[in-house]
């Protein structure tokens, strides 16, 4: 039983991801959009500044949500690796790479999303969350492959 949640579960966070795609599009178009505002008056300059703020904020969370919900994956995966049938293993493994992956790419995409912010602070923040998913996948990718070389011998 615990087998066919995981699956649905997986299922279910294979469409959000999928919806994801769309949305990080979207932001960079915000973004780009915000960067061609005219600058020509002091005016112009500080609401072009707000837009591009607000755009890249936009920007990261899109990401930041794609890593978060790879680290949902490669929980149920660790489960997956210690109940499911060790034949599987080797797609497990796999999975839990492409997931780690998944986390460090979206890292790549909000820490140059952060350059941009004028809010260094928040920006710190930010990123300090984002090495905190890191962390975690990199935990749980590493015990998803450790029970994958209990196996293989």
């Amino acid at each position: 039983p615990r087998v066919r949640e995981i699956s649905s579960e997986l299922e279910r966070l294979g469409s959000e991801f999928r919806g994801l795609i769309d949305e990080d599009a979207a932001s960079f178009d915000g973004v780009l959009a915000a960067y061609r505002l005219p600058k020509d008056t002091d005016e112009l300059k500080a609401e072009r500044s707000r837009k591009i703020e607000a755009a890249l904020r936009h920007a990261i969370n899109t990401p930041y949500h794609t890593a978060e919900l790879a680290v949902e994956v490669l929980k149920l995966l660790v489960d997956l690796a210690s109940i499911g049938n060790p034949n599987v293993l080797p797609d497990v493994s796999s999975g839990a790479q492409l997931a780690r992956t998944a986390v460090r790419g979206a890292y790549y995409n909000v820490a140059v999303n952060l350059a941009g912010l004028s809010d260094t602070a928040a920006a710190g923040e930010e990123r300090l969350k984002i090495e905190r998913l890191i962390e975690q996948a990199e935990r749980m990718s590493a015990e998803v492959e450790g029970e994958f070389e209990k196996t293989a011998g």
